[in-house]
């Protein structure tokens, strides 16, 4: 470590454009444009989101996000940006000032997507919100294990018309009735990372959150973020007697009224290989098929 001191400090909801302007530096290779800003502006300005920048002396050399899950008493770390020149002294650092010191009622697990090497998402934070490869030796010195492997599948968005019998809520359903339908789905079957809060929270607040209710009760919510010609289906949920193929037809019609080229499924299990083949089914084979891990530390 440099002599220079090195702290962390959480980032206030006036200055975004600190973190931005670290994406737009040399040495942080990544470039965000206006759209993405206002996106992170929506993520920061949820209730359990938070930003935080590292200094080495008065030089900001980094920062990290996260989020608090109070569904799952547990926590996504979502996003690190390091200076080149820096990394190798400081992230695991910036890993650990991210993280709770002792275990809470509140917080009893941490989650993060870690991508392979050579094969590193260039959609902007946050509608990605996985971590490059370099940070995975500091992942492992701060105590985080593999949990399980997980997709990002993109497919082309067909032509023809899509018959469905999904009918869309006017409003999105109530979070209390989407958290209903999170626990109601089998332990073997439901989605069970942080990430998915996050994504579900960060669609309602850029009114890009579906559901479909039937007598007040969620049968299906999931979030649907463009970028440029993409969308990214996110935080899929649906009853387990719920039509599938239906799902996907009514998520595909959804990107055509959006006039979108391509879309892609964004962490998807295993668990979740019918819903793929459904998608494969109508869209044809995936156009791109990232493996990503789910690294996850228990405190």
């Amino acid at each position: 470590m440099s002599e220079a001191p090195f702290y962390s400090r959480r980032l206030t909801s006036k200055e975004l454009d600190l973190w931005i302007q670290l994406g737009k530096e040399d040495g942080f290779k990544s470039s965000y444009d206006s759209d993405d800003k206002e996106t992170a502006r929506a993520f920061l300005n949820l209730e359990n989101s938070m930003f935080f920048i590292s200094y080495l002396g008065d030089d900001a050399i980094g920062g990290s996000s996260i989020f608090k899950d109070s569904t799952r008493n547990a926590m996504a770390l979502l996003s690190i940006r390091i200076h080149s020149d820096y990394r190798e002294q400081v992230t695991s650092h910036i890993v650990k000032s991210s993280l709770p010191f002792f275990r809470t009622v509140a917080i009893r697990e941490v989650d993060a997507i870690l991508s392979e090497k050579g094969d590193e998402s260039h959609l902007p934070f946050p509608l990605q919100n996985e971590l490059p490869f370099w940070t995975s030796k500091a992942l492992d010195e701060n105590g985080f294990t593999k949990s399980a492997e997980i997709s990002q599948i993109t497919f082309n968005v067909p032509e023809s018309k899509m018959k469905h019998d999904i009918m869309w809520d006017n409003s999105p359903a109530p979070y209390e009735n989407v958290r209903k339908l999170f626990w109601s789905i089998d332990e073997d079957s439901r989605p069970d990372y942080s990430h998915l809060w996050l994504e579900m929270n960060l669609g309602r607040a850029t009114n890009n959150l579906f559901t479909s209710s039937k007598n007040d009760e969620c049968e299906v919510s999931f979030a649907l973020q463009t970028f440029q010609d993409r969308a990214l289906m996110q935080s899929l949920l649906y009853q387990q007697n719920t039509n599938i193929s239906d799902i996907s037809r009514a998520v595909i019609e959804s990107c055509q009224k959006k006039k979108l080229d391509s879309l892609t499924l964004n962490a998807i299990a295993d668990k979740y290989s019918g819903m793929v083949d459904e998608f494969v089914s109508l869209c044809g084979e995936p156009v791109q098929r990232r493996k990503l891990a789910l690294m996850r530390k228990f405190l």
